[in-house]
């Protein structure tokens, strides 16, 4: 009976190894066998399922590939298996409705025309010349496309998230709505029907601007247009006019939507922040934000090398887990959210009834704060001994919704021509609105949530978030537009599934990120004066000089952005490279514990059979 048991335990542990090796070898070359991973990432969800259950009208979908990537980027060339994949769970649970096409293109020109003609996006080879693409056009049946310019596998998080919504835009005919952007003190880049033509730190509205029209609405604006369904507010430096605030609080009584980005300190710019305006337009939703105190939290706390040891500080504050509110459909399954000196909000009681406050983002319960005018004055390093705990969690980000009273008693251009040209006053809501305040400016930052600083024209699938603040924004925007069957599918993977990659990614962006970020300040700094001085040639002839100057600014830029391109080059390619010895490393270790397991069963077996004939013996 012993003997049985004990060639049972050594069956089941040879089995477990060879089921590791064959895991750890799908891992290496892309064909996984298993899918035993957090979240179930290699393999389409139920939600992803049911949707392309329901779609009615054919989808073409053509997936180009180049295999050189096979040798030259054997992570990427899993990530490419791990991507049909999940294009064929789609096709297989369509009922017919969806068409895969991959296309193999080689290092010819017909294929570089062809890659070209469909406006993929190159990434560089091995050997830094040759064009290599990994990309997707999507088609439905009118036409409409939705195109993928290149797979980043650093995005596999976000894989099934980005195709559910392609599949979902393309099965709508409704026209998109129209985002307005009120953002006083800040550069987000020239809008043109609705894209940005590049936005610095601010490609957190990318993906809005893929999904929405966006309109800036200036300093000057006293009403804005019943045509736009929400109005994002982020105002840093100052505070918002008092004409803004008027058009503002009319804009909510007529049914429109705000989302509010105002804190007590931004630590980008390193200024103090005044919501004082800002909290007269929020006091009869129940919200006020505290501009005198920064929120910090002493469970999930930033780091410092202070003195040759780490050290905790408490300015960055993320969220995760129970403290994202998972039972509201606007936050349900977003992951991690990151803060930067936030502020914490106030939810008061209003003599509205028809008015519903829901807190969506708190800290733990382990909360501290300081006075804004306490951390601006005290050295990073001796910060923490300002903190002091408080009893319950701060709130970071809340909604209310329901019907509002004006902030006004009146027009205030009463009297004046413009008031001719008005809507009439609101003194209360005509329809119920919507507010969704976050307590935290540096939230919408780049840093803040992405490892990328620029997406060299590859909306959406060219940035790597490692936090959600960018699906927060994209689902607010969604829920107050009453798109409710992309939140439904809205969804990521865990960033934590990705930590090693981003261990091995930040170190990279460590080791290279200081000359692309010299790079990439110059390019700005050349591009602003560019379009300055090229926007000036349409109203007047410029000088020789500044002709000259527009045509070495032409020539910096196009410097500029090869200099970039080489630099996110050896990035990849330094991750490639440690990806590939970790995973190989894995392999190695498997094989090595696979070894070790059947040289000590066969000792045990070996010393056991001894045992048992000399037993047999002197019986």
């Amino acid at each position: 009976m012993i003997k049985n048991v004990r060639l049972l335990v050594f069956i089941v542990l040879v089995f477990s190894g060879f089921l590791l090796l064959s895991l750890g070898t799908g891992a290496l070359f892309g064909n996984n066998i298993l899918d035993l991973s957090a979240g179930r990432k290699y393999s389409l969800s139920e939600a992803g399922k049911q949707l392309a259950a329901s779609i009615k009208e054919p989808l073409t979908i053509n997936l180009y590939y180049s295999p050189q990537i096979d040798t030259d980027y054997p992570v990427t060339a899993g990530y490419f298996n791990t991507v049909q994949n999940l294009l064929k769970e789609y096709r297989d649970a369509s009922h017919g409705q969806i068409t895969l096409n991959v296309i193999y293109l080689s290092s010819d020109e017909k294929s570089a025309l062809e890659a070209e003609k469909n406006h993929l996006k190159a990434f560089l080879g091995k050997d830094g010349k040759s064009s290599l693409y990994f990309g997707a056009l999507i088609r439905n049946a009118e036409g409409r496309s939705i195109l993928i310019p290149n797979f980043s596998d650093g995005r596999q998080n976000f894989i099934e998230n980005d195709l559910n919504r392609a599949f979902t835009r393309l099965g709508t005919k409704e026209k998109p709505a129209k985002i307005g952007i009120m953002a006083p003190d800040l550069t987000f880049g020239k809008m043109y029907n609705g894209y940005l033509s590049h936005s610095g730190s601010w490609n957190i509205l990318q993906p809005v601007a893929e999904e929405y029209i966006l309109q800036n609405i200036p300093d000057s604006a006293v009403q804005i247009g019943v045509d736009i369904n929400t109005v994002i507010v982020v105002s840093p430096g100052r505070e918002l006019s008092r004409l803004n605030l008027y058009a503002l609080d009319q804009f909510l009584l007529r049914g429109g939507n705000l989302i509010i980005f105002a804190d007590s300190y931004n630590e980008h710019l390193k200024s103090p922040y005044s919501a004082e305006n800002l909290n007269k337009l929020l006091e009869n939703a129940g919200l006020r934000i505290d501009d005198s105190q920064i929120a910090g939290d002493a469970d999930k706390a930033g780091r410092i090398i202070s003195d040759g040891r780490e050290e905790k500080f408490y300015p960055l504050v993320w969220s995760s887990g129970d403290t994202i509110n998972q039972s509201h459909i606007l936050t349900r399954g977003l992951n991690i959210l990151t803060y930067h000196t936030p502020a914490p909000l106030q939810i008061s009681a209003t003599e509205n009834d028809r008015i519903v406050i829901t807190p969506l983002v708190q800290t733990s319960d382990e909360a501290l704060s300081i006075s804004v005018d306490q951390y601006a004055a005290t050295p990073k390093k001796l910060i923490n001994g300002y903190y002091h705990a408080n009893e319950k969690p701060h709130v970071l980000a809340a909604l209310s919704e329901g019907n509002f009273k004006s902030m006004f008693d009146e027009n205030i251009l009463k009297g004046l021509p413009q008031a001719d040209n008005m809507l009439s006053f609101l003194p209360e809501s005509l329809k119920p609105g919507k507010i969704l305040v976050i307590g935290d400016i540096d939230f919408l930052y780049n840093d803040q949530w992405s490892d990328s600083t620029s997406v060299n024209n590859n909306p959406v699938y060219g940035i790597v978030p490692f936090a959600d603040n960018g699906s927060f924004l994209l689902r607010a925007l969604d829920y107050f537009s009453g798109r409710n069957a992309f939140l439904r599918y809205n969804q990521s993977v865990p960033a934590s599934d990705g930590i090693i990659e981003n261990v091995f990614r930040k170190n990279n962006l460590a080791r290279f990120g200081e000359t692309g970020s010299g790079i990439r300040r110059a390019l700005e700094e050349n591009k602003a004066q560019y379009d300055k001085l090229n926007e000036l040639s349409r109203v007047q002839p410029l000088s020789y000089m500044e002709l000259k100057h527009l045509e070495e600014l032409k020539m910096l830029i196009s410097r500029g952005e090869r200099d970039l391109q080489k630099t996110d080059y050896l990035i990849e390619h330094a991750l490639q490279a440690q990806k590939r010895r970790f995973v190989l490393l894995n392999v190695f270790s498997m094989l090595l514990l696979m070894a070790g397991v059947i040289c000590l069963f066969r000792r045990r077996i070996n010393r056991n059979r001894r045992i048992f004939f000399r037993e047999d013996i002197n019986a």
